[in-house]
């Protein structure tokens, strides 16, 4: 399992990367100060990464309006998930799982073993840990909220205002796969 929460985090690391190429294909390639996407590799294979385009944006406001609003908007949780990425990935961080009688919870244990803290009412301080099941859920609710409401909608406004051409492929943009009918049943998503 500790595993797994690790791939977990880097997959949607990985997702969020890929929506920001997404979203750099659509602005203008004269953006002043937003470099292209860059490796060594086929053209489409070329790798964005989402803070680059949440610091350009923030840069530039005034010209993404709502883009600005939706990334604000999805921030923290973002950058959370970059920074457990990047800890994992660069930094030796590690999850841990804690287990009680009646959850599972795992920390991320970083290479020189900080941990964060939080006082009780007797004195004492216990390491905060995070419900494997909330964290799931909550990042990929997040994701789901991110993607199907805040960024369709702000793509489908700002295509039709810039007068791109599209085709439309298919009928509906959620995302699909096992799980996803359990998932919004569980949060309630219609």
């Amino acid at each position: 399992m500790e595993s797994d929460i690790e791939s977990f985090i880097i997959r949607q690391r990985i997702i969020l990367n890929d929506i920001a190429y997404i979203i750099r294909q659509l602005l203008p390639k004269e953006s002043r100060g937003l470099k292209n996407p860059r490796g060594k590799t086929h053209p489409l294979n070329k790798e964005m990464r989402i803070k680059e385009i949440i610091d350009y944006v923030e840069q530039n406001k005034t010209n993404f309006k709502e883009l600005y609003e939706i990334l604000e908007k999805n921030k923290n949780w973002i950058l959370k998930m970059r920074e457990q990425r990047d800890g994992i990935v660069h930094y030796k961080s590690k999850v841990i799982l804690l287990e009680d009688e009646l959850n599972v919870s795992f920390i991320i244990l970083d290479a020189a073993g900080t941990l964060e803290f939080e006082s009780m009412n007797n004195g004492e301080r216990r390491i905060i840990s995070t419900p494997v099941f909330e964290f799931i859920n909550t990042q990929t609710k997040s994701l789901w909220n991110f993607l199907n409401a805040d960024l369709k909608k702000w793509l489908e406004e700002y295509i039709k205002d810039k007068n791109m051409k599209y085709i439309e492929i298919s009928k509906g943009s959620e995302i699909i796969c096992a799980g996803v009918s359990l998932f919004r049943e569980i949060n309630k998503i219609r």
